[in-house]
């Protein structure tokens, strides 16, 4: 960023009462988090995921959900801009991953299916997420330990959701 200006939501942050010596080990521990689960390269765990990124896991993993979904639906969820969805499922189209097809909930727009490479990749996904999930409780040897980060991470992640 230039002159080292922060972002916007974290030039709101500064003065929230927050430690910084607290701030900096949870930096530490989420980039260590990240490196040690690998969630900077998921094709590590499984060459399907190769290439996928989480806006493109995102539109995979809505359509596995809900096949009536029209393209603006998974725009809102994902919160991102159209063309950033168009270039997404343009490039999952391309790689065999889905395939765009008329809504039959709405004629007027567009629905997508996944093709059975796109349900090998859901798979892939969810067996990933769980057995990250199980790593991350199993590196804490004490069940309270284990139940009271699902629990913190849990509420963490809500509170995040509120303010997207």
């Amino acid at each position: 960023m230039p002159g080292g200006a922060l972002p916007e939501h974290a030039a709101a942050q500064e003065g929230n009462g927050a430690d910084p010596a607290l701030v900096e080990a949870m930096n530490e521990a989420l980039h260590a988090l990240i490196l040690g689960l690998r969630l900077h390269r998921l094709d590590s765990w499984d060459p399907l995921l190769k290439g996928l990124n989480f806006i493109d896991m995102g539109i995979i993993q809505r359509v596995s959900r809900d096949p009536d979904l029209i393209l603006k639906d998974i725009r809102t969820a994902l919160g991102v801009p159209q063309s950033t969805l168009s270039s997404a499922v343009s490039r999952l189209e391309a790689r065999g991953i889905l395939r765009r097809t008329l809504s039959a909930r709405d004629r007027r727009s567009y629905g997508l299916a996944l093709t059975a490479k796109g349900r090998r990749i859901v798979r892939a996904h969810e067996a990933l997420d769980q057995m990250l999930a199980t790593r991350m409780l199993t590196a804490l040897d004490d069940e309270a330990d284990r139940r009271t980060l699902a629990t913190l991470l849990g509420r963490a992640a809500g509170r995040l959701a509120d303010e997207a």
